[in-house]
């Protein structure tokens, strides 16, 4: 938070005045209308977030020339470690 001189409030009062998320509705809901209500939910929280990136990467300086290196060349170092699989919980032979 220090790269966009903020201090969170996390008080559920002021996250729900400032969120972005659709309210539900009261009572029983059809199928369908939960799903929507969720995939607008995923929508608002993705935009915010985006959004709130964007802001961030504005206000980050760039690192030095010096520190900047390829992942490409940072892989293949003698003693590197091996690539991990995509999932944690991958099955071991």
């Amino acid at each position: 938070m220090r790269a966009i001189n903020a201090v969170p409030d996390g008080r559920p009062a002021t996250v729900s005045a400032a969120t972005t998320v659709p309210a539900a509705p009261e009572g029983e809901i059809l199928t369908s209308e939960g799903v929507a209500l969720i995939v607008s939910a995923i929508e608002a929280v993705v935009a915010t977030l985006r959004g709130v990136d964007e802001d961030v990467d504005s206000r980050t300086p760039p690192p030095p020339a010096s520190s900047r290196t390829s992942s490409a060349s940072s892989s293949s170092r003698p003693g590197s470690s091996p690539p991990r699989s995509a999932s944690p919980f991958a099955e071991s032979d």
